[in-house]
């Protein structure tokens, strides 16, 4: 099946906050644009679906949904522009609450391109291997059972380049956001 892209806001079947061409005019500029622009449409299709389901599991945002029918975290109500106090801290400028916010199009921007051929979800060699510990001064290898590599694997699923774009509507330190396997 095809795969498609509804960015509307506050729609009910919304599957992204960010279009293709959206996308493609963020990456265009990016020192690693050609991997994205090497990519079908869909690959960006399902890899912008991807990023986005990934923000809104793993980032606890500020403020409410504007619906409950909406089927993504945003758009949001009491929501701040960023960096906005540092220009006027009496008038503060809210981000309408019908607008995905430039920001949070770049976040999904910057971790689709990352996301091509790269799943952070997915186990690394190191965790299907069990491997505990590594020392390379007289080689020294520790394996894990696997009920204790399934329990204590875990590891960072946001980049720090992604979450650069929506840090100022987090409520937690969503950089230390673990995905841990059980």
């Amino acid at each position: 099946m095809a795969c498609t892209i509804d960015a509307t806001p506050g729609g009910a079947t919304a599957n992204s906050y960010c279009t293709i061409a959206e996308a493609s005019a963020y990456n265009e500029t990016h020192v690693s644009g050609a991997t994205w622009a090497a990519a079908s449409d869909d690959a960006k299709c399902r890899t912008l679906q991807t990023a986005t389901r990934l923000l809104d599991n793993y980032v606890t945002w500020s403020g409410a949904p504007t619906t409950t029918t909406q089927a993504l975290a945003w758009p949001r109500i009491g929501m701040l522009e960023p960096n906005y106090a540092l220009i006027d801290p009496i008038n503060f400028a809210t981000i309408p609450s019908t607008d995905i916010p430039n920001n949070l199009k770049k976040a999904v921007a910057e971790y689709a391109r990352l996301l091509l051929g790269n799943d952070p979800t997915a186990p690394s060699e190191t965790e299907l291997a069990g491997i505990a510990s590594l020392r390379a001064g007289n080689v020294e290898l520790t394996f894990r059972s696997p009920s204790e590599a399934a329990a204590s694997t875990s590891r960072a699923v946001l980049p720090s380049s992604v979450m650069a774009y929506i840090r100022a509507w987090t409520t937690t330190s969503a950089t230390s956001k673990q995905l841990v396997r059980t």
